[in-house]
């Protein structure tokens, strides 16, 4: 920004430049975490340098927010979120909503003020970043559940509470916080409407962010107001801007349909494009001079967009195939190489991945329409070890996600057994008391066919004491 500003007065814009190139140079060499797919909260200035691998919600918003994440690092960083930080339910009698739920700030221990909270303006700027990397759906459900819980659930109708009344220890705090009002502002404009003038480029830039499934929209602010309509095969748009220089218009459309019959505005054929590095979904930017009223018409025909999934399980030493039936795959792109792929056809790839959860970036194609659809596939062991809840004494379940049956010799810390899991299936086998130790009880399984298998669980209730052993230290 300081460089852009530099040029528009004249002045030499190298030196800004030079340093945001730095800052964002070392975000990436020094505290991007690529096994983790998030940027680190800290590095350690001191001893062995160690990176703080599990950021807080600030982190991953502000990166977003000022621009410096790339797409994956975006996807990468809000998949962190969906999956490590705390999702607490959001309960109420006769409330009309389901699998409501807010987030906690981080999910570092012990809690102490200010670094695990639940606090609205972070919830609600989370939602801004998802809106920002184009997950609308995510991003309209966390912003609905955060809005509902503050201003309809609390104890303040209608107020923007600085803490929610799910923060464990200080509960619902303050009235009309000047922080979440600050962010609910934005969210609500840039976010839902996706109204975002960039005056010092000359253009109004506006990418609404509804959910999948709404059909009407509006808001009128001081300086614009926009009107949605969807009816049919058309996408209709009207909007009104009176800043004080009025701007180029780019409003980018998501694609209802795979081909676009016609885009009018004000009556007359309009320019259009369609991005082609879209993420998630495909869309259409369509362009147009300074004017106070833009009514525009987008009239789509073609078949409706395949919704294809995000998340696929694989199972180690298994093929893992992906079909698409209305979409064909363009190129695919394995940063992480993470895959194996065997075979690739027009619709449908085979591969083989890596152990652990890793994401394959696929361009796809349909109609007029190409996007970007990245795809997380998890593998799983062909064999697992799951310690089950039960009053019932200690059991553990062996699944076997292999097409082979799997006989074998079962140990739990030193007592052993024999197994038998048939291909697909899981088998329960429970643990005697008397080869429990308290604490860190470890499972080994041999298997005829020579593989491993291997976990350990936890057990600081052992009803009868294993035989414990003498352990000289002096050797260590």
């Amino acid at each position: 920004m300081a460089a852009r500003l530099a040029s528009l007065i004249s002045e030499d814009p190298t030196p800004y430049q030079k340093e945001a190139d730095k800052i964002l140079k070392a975000m990436n060499e020094k505290l991007w975490a690529k096994d983790k797919g998030v940027f680190a909260e800290y590095k350690d200035r001191q001893g062995l340098q160690l990176l703080h691998t599990t950021p807080g919600l600030w982190t991953i918003y502000h990166a977003i927010d000022e621009g410096a994440a790339t797409a994956a690092q975006q996807f990468q960083m809000l998949r962190y979120i969906d999956q490590a930080i705390p999702h607490i339910p959001v309960q109420a009698k006769d409330l009309p909503f389901d699998n409501m739920f807010l987030l906690a700030t981080t999910n570092w221990q012990p809690y102490t003020w200010s670094i695990n909270n639940v606090a609205l303006a972070e919830n609600l700027h989370t939602a801004l970043a998802y809106w920002q990397s184009h997950e609308r759906d995510n991003a309209f459900k966390l912003w609905k559940n955060s809005i509902v819980e503050s201003m309809y659930l609390s104890s303040s109708p209608g107020g923007f509470q600085q803490l929610s009344f799910y923060d464990a220890v200080r509960g619902e705090l303050y009235r009309d916080f000047a922080d979440p009002i600050g962010v609910a502002a934005r969210t609500l404009t840039e976010g839902l409407f996706g109204i975002v003038p960039d005056a010092l480029n000359h253009t109004l830039n506006l990418q609404p962010g509804f959910p999948s499934d709404w059909r009407f929209a509006e808001l009128s602010l001081p300086n614009i107001s926009f009107h949605f309509k969807e009816e049919g095969n058309v996408s209709g748009y009207k909007i009104t801007q009176s800043y004080n220089k009025l701007m180029n218009l780019s409003l980018r459309i998501p694609a209802r349909r795979d081909r676009v019959k016609n885009v009018r505005i004000n009556g007359k054929k309009a320019n259009y494009t369609w991005i082609l590095e879209a993420l998630h979904h495909p869309a259409i930017e369509v362009t147009a001079a300074p004017s106070t009223t833009y009514n525009v018409e987008v009239e789509w025909e073609g078949e409706l967009i395949e919704q294809s999934l995000g998340n696929y399980d694989a199972v180690e030493g298994l093929p893992l195939q992906l079909n698409y039936t209305k979409a064909t795959i363009q190129s695919i792109d394995d940063p992480e190489k993470a895959f194996n792929i065997s075979g690739q056809k027009d619709q449908a790839i085979t591969l083989i991945s890596q152990p652990g959860k890793h994401t394959l970036w696929i361009s796809l194609r349909q109609g007029q329409a190409q996007w970007i659809q990245p795809v997380i596939i998890n593998r799983n062991p062909a064999v697992e070890i799951q310690t089950i809840d039960s009053g019932s004494g200690t059991q553990l379940q062996v699944i076997n996600r292999s097409k082979l049956n799997k006989k074998g010799r079962i140990m739990v810390n030193d007592h052993a057994d024999l197994i038998t899991v048939s291909a697909g299936q899981a088998a329960t086998y429970t643990v005697k008391d008397s080869s429990l130790v308290t604490g860190t009880n470890n499972v080994a399984i041999q298997w005829e066919d020579s593989s491993e298998s291997a976990a350990s669980f936890l057990n600081w209730e052992v009803k009868k004491q294993a035989i414990m052993k003498q352990l000289i230290l002096q050797e260590f």
